[in-house]
């Protein structure tokens, strides 16, 4: 029983490698069109800026205040970058849509609730975007019984509509 359940695993292991193999051969090889086409175009440089949380804490590495992150916005502004949302990254890889020539990504991590309370009007006052990326198994397990607190609460469900 122990080796063939082990035997299953290497086998569904085995199965999975494949497949990536196959999908990397394939886009390498029958996805050069779609990639030249990007490639033709100059590419373009995309600063991306990595936050995770802000409130009024002690600034740490994954924390900083409203004051610092409106500092970055004001920078950004002023030196003439304009934020990009994933809609304008995929148009434009479509050549669909066009980029403005000093773009940066602005993302968050983790999806917590100051991202909403405390970032978002300040992205609105200075008419810019960014992405957030929620861990889901914390909008289910921590966000529905904890209070909405700028300091340790992730976003709910309910938040994100």
């Amino acid at each position: 029983m122990y080796h063939s359940w082990n035997f299953r695993k290497l086998l569904r292991y085995a199965v999975l490698d494949l497949a990536l193999i196959l999908a990397a051969v394939f886009l390498t090889h029958f996805g050069r069109e779609h990639f030249a086409a990007v490639n033709r175009t100059g590419g373009v440089f995309l600063p991306v800026l990595l936050y995770h949380s802000v409130t009024d804490l002690p600034e740490t590495d994954f924390c900083i205040s409203p004051e610092t992150f409106e500092s970055d916005l004001q920078y950004l502004q002023e030196n003439g970058y304009e934020t990009v949302s994933t809609e304008d990254l995929i148009a434009y890889t479509a050549g669909t849509g066009t980029l403005p020539p000093k773009l940066v990504l602005l993302t968050f991590d983790d999806g917590l609730y100051n991202q909403i309370s405390t970032v978002l009007p300040l992205l609105e006052a200075y008419h810019m975007c960014a992405i957030v990326t929620v861990v889901g198994a914390f909008a289910d397990v921590f966000a529905p019984d904890a209070p909405h607190n700028d300091a340790y609460s992730y976003l709910t469900w309910q938040d994100l509509q």
